[in-house]
């Protein structure tokens, strides 16, 4: 299954037309790669066959001042410092021209627009990019300066150039354009190799038949990084039965290229095969810091059964490389293999991305991150939309999985599951291992459940809600942004909501933690439930318990009083130190007088208590010790800890901290030391009176 999957990927990438009876080919992946590099070095030679038919009158609208590269007179002189200065749509098309004529890459040349311009094709005459054939191609730098160049309707064109090979375009904004192409159409670059397009911006109207990208219709070797695309991009097929395939947000295809830090956003796209919110289909292709919301469609044809295959909200089709740091904010529909983030991908990984919204094949194998995964990796991601497969292979994470695929650190939020056929909360087949992942309680799952293999385990809004969940149970680290009461959100990528549905939120009012804002971690929340339920400690205002806040002296004695008098003790007591004065909290002042008479704290040579001193941890141990001695609480007494630091405790406190310690009172840090000097925050107090009364 996994060589047919493999050779399904590769049927929209190169020449031939998907047909059920390539499920049963044997051709290697490799041979299938080197077939996207002719398909793309097609995409190269065609761009001059698009072109080349119209240069004569555009060579005559210019007056044919373009005889050679050397004779247009642009000022400056091509250098960074000084680059040649486009300040007109003549100037600007002089640089395909010329390159034609002279048969120049302009490898090493620098061009800078200076102000905004606008195309007119009344005024202008023919659209003509940089780069304008395969062998009049761009190498140089273009420069956007910031500008932008309004358009129009571009028919049979592509967008500024047509082959940019070991080139750079960067800092450009192309508006207002719809540029449509009976087969290719792209914003900033027909076909890119071993170039560098960044923080290019597109909001245009693309239609073409294959190889459709708002950036780039195909690339090889190349990086594009900060870009944007807003408008609709759509694979148009030419009859009922003809391809609309390789359509993506930023490019239609890739090859061993990064796409970082790109948005798609307000976008509707449409396509038969391989279209994807950033990629139609890619081979050895990083994605990193990409983002997409709007709607991602695949035509669904009952007339053509290849109509509607391989969707997903960031890759339709993936063969190597990898999707990480990523989430999209839209709704995938399509036929067959449809995903979240990657509608098929074979020996790729996806890591550290989420989808929010829902997933839907009219057929089969749907998935919240991956419609279908062939020898792949899946790891701390979640998705949050509703998953449908109305025939089969329908999973909350993955729909279909096959041949040593992998999932772990990863959480199910969706409301429901849903297939005729195999279904499950992590996966929809059972030909996978998950490791360490989670669907949330309420989850429904309709269909012919699978076994327990693909199901994950079991988590409640309560724990979503909690950072620490995210971090102490599925790993989500420094790519993600974690908050109480909050989604994770990825750090670095703009334009994401972190609110929490309703449905998954978390109220319980017979919790005392859920007035509480400020308690994310899982490793203390236990504790500080049960001081809060036992009223030994309170919150320090209505929403807040401040656990990281440093604990103050006057504050443990408090804790211990209220202890002391559930245990039938009788507090009474004044003080006569100098800083517990009538503008001292009442209870502080009573419970310091009862500590102080009974011998469990002392005050300072100078006469204070240090009421709003940060309490130590040899402070705490001291006084707790001593507090368990006072009430007659006898300790377990086990070996005498060998603190690294022991000789940095202060003398007079040091049998007490070894007792209370060698007691279970209080512990040492992870690499063998006490920090005697060390702060005690709210949290770690609470933990202490939770390891020493808890049941």
């Amino acid at each position: 299954m996994k060589r047919a999957m493999t050779i399904l990927l590769a049927a929209a990438l190169v020449a031939g037309l998907f047909s059920p009876a390539a499920l049963a080919e044997e051709t290697p992946l490799t041979a299938q790669e080197t077939d996207l590099v002719q398909r793309l070095e097609d995409l190269k030679s065609n761009m001059g066959a698009t072109l080349e038919p119209e240069l004569q009158p555009a060579v005559s609208a210019l007056e044919q001042n373009v005889s050679s590269y050397y004779s247009w007179n642009w000022s400056g002189s091509g250098t960074a410092s000084a680059p040649y200065i486009v300040s007109s749509i003549d100037d600007l098309f002089a640089i395909g021209l010329c390159g034609y004529v002279d048969n120049t890459h302009f490898d090493g040349v620098y061009f800078k627009l200076d102000r905004n311009l606008t195309y007119d094709p009344l005024q202008h005459g023919e659209w003509y990019p940089l780069g304008l054939n395969d062998e009049a191609y761009f190498s140089g730098t273009f420069d956007g300066g910031g500008h932008t160049i309004t358009t129009s309707i571009l028919a049979d064109a592509i967008g500024l150039c047509g082959n940019l090979i070991g080139g750079t375009i960067k800092d450009v904004t192309i508006t207002n354009a719809q540029i449509a192409s009976g087969d290719y159409a792209s914003g900033i670059a027909g076909y890119a190799e071993n170039a560098t397009i960044s923080n290019c911006h597109v909001s245009c109207d693309f239609f073409g038949q294959e190889l459709v990208g708002g950036i780039a219709s195909g690339v090889m070797n190349t990086v594009i990084s900060d870009c944007t695309v807003t408008g609709y991009v759509s694979g148009v097929p030419a009859d009922d039965y003809a391809e609309g395939e390789l359509i993506g947000g930023i490019t239609g295809a890739s090859v061993e290229s990064e796409i970082i830090n790109c948005r798609v956003s307000g976008l509707s796209m449409a396509g038969d095969q391989y279209l994807g919110g950033i990629v139609g289909s890619s081979i050895d292709t990083k994605i990193s810091g990409c983002a997409v919301d709007g709607y991602v469609l695949g035509n669904i044809d009952e007339l053509w059964e290849e109509a509607g295959y391989y969707i997903g909200g960031i890759a339709g089709g993936m063969s190597g490389g990898s999707i990480a740091t990523s989430y999209t904010d839209c709704e995938v529909t399509g036929y067959t293999g449809v995903g979240g983030i990657v509608g098929v991908v074979v020996e790729g990984a996806v890591t550290d991305c989420y989808s929010r919204d829902a997933v839907q094949a009219s057929f089969a194998m749907a998935g919240g991150i991956a419609g279908a995964a062939f020898d792949s990796s899946i790891s701390r991601c979640y998705a949050l939309g509703d998953v449908v497969a109305v025939g089969g292979y329908a999973g909350g994470i993955a729909g279909s999985t096959e041949d040593n695929v992998k999932i772990a650190d990863s959480v199910v939020l969706s409301a429901q599951v849903t297939a005729a056929g195999p279904v499950g909360r992590i996966s929809g087949a059972e030909d996978v291992t998950v490791t360490n992942s989670y669907a949330v309680e309420g989850l429904t799952v309709a269909g012919s459940a699978i076994s327990e293999n693909g199901s994950g385990e079991d988590t409640t809004n309560e724990m979503i809600n909690l950072a620490g969940f995210w971090t102490d149970y599925v790993g989500f680290g420094g790519a993600w942004n974690l908050a109480y009461n909050k989604l994770p959100v990825l750090s670095g990528v703009a334009g994401q909501s972190d609110t929490v549905p309703s449905r998954l939120a978390f109220t319980d009012p017979t919790n005392p933690l859920s007035k509480f804002t400020d308690l994310p971690e899982l490793w203390y929340r236990e504790a500080v439930r049960f001081v809060l339920d036992e009223s030994l400690m309170q919150g320090t205002d209505e929403t807040h318990f401040a656990p990281g806040v440093s604990m103050t002296r006057a504050m443990l004695v408090t804790v211990l009083g209220r202890l002391a008098e559930q245990m039938g003790e009788e507090i009474t007591g004044d003080s006569d130190f100098t800083d517990v004065t009538a503008d001292t909290w009442p209870e502080y002042v009573t419970y310091i007088g009862w500590a102080s008479q009974a011998g469990i704290a002392n005050g300072y040579p100078d006469g204070r208590f240090g009421t709003d001193d940060a309490l130590t941890r040899e402070q705490a141990a001291a006084l707790i010790y001593r507090f368990c001695q006072y009430m007659d609480i006898e300790l377990s007494q086990g070996a005498t800890p060998n603190f690294t630091d022991a000789d940095k405790i202060t003398d007079t406190l040091y049998d007490e901290v070894m007792h209370a310690a060698a007691g279970g009172l209080i512990s040492g840090h992870a690499d063998g030391s006490f920090g005697p000097q060390d702060s005690c925050t709210r949290a770690q107090v609470a933990q202490i009176f939770f390891n020493f009364l808890a049941d």
